[in-house]
């Protein structure tokens, strides 16, 4: 099933699509050269065919998440859209940050 997904692509919500929009539009105002991987069970899920709600992305340029999500929320800003609330954690030796 795996192999059939991959060929087919990888289909995203419409609301994953605007995360990746916004992600990504936050790149490039605000972090140029800065490359997102998104990585994790979501890639996993996503090759399977099936849903999934928690979205990992990894950072270069020895970028934090947490410098990331506030030029995030600038670009959300610049663009009239809500700023979201960003938390951060330390859970076996990562940090999570979590946006509600």
């Amino acid at each position: 099933m795996a192999v059939e997904a991959q060929q087919q692509g990888i289909l995203l919500t419409e609301l994953e699509k605007r995360i990746f929009d916004r992600l990504l539009g936050a790149v490039d105002r605000y972090c140029p050269g800065t490359q997102l991987r998104v990585a994790g069970g979501w890639v996993r899920d996503k090759l399977l065919g099936e849903a999934s709600n928690d979205i990992d992305i990894a950072l270069d340029n020895n970028r934090t998440g947490q410098d990331f999500c506030r030029q995030v929320n600038k670009y959300l800003e610049w663009i009239g859209e809500e700023q979201k609330t960003v938390g951060v954690s330390k859970w076996k030796g990562r940090y999570l940050i979590q946006s509600e």
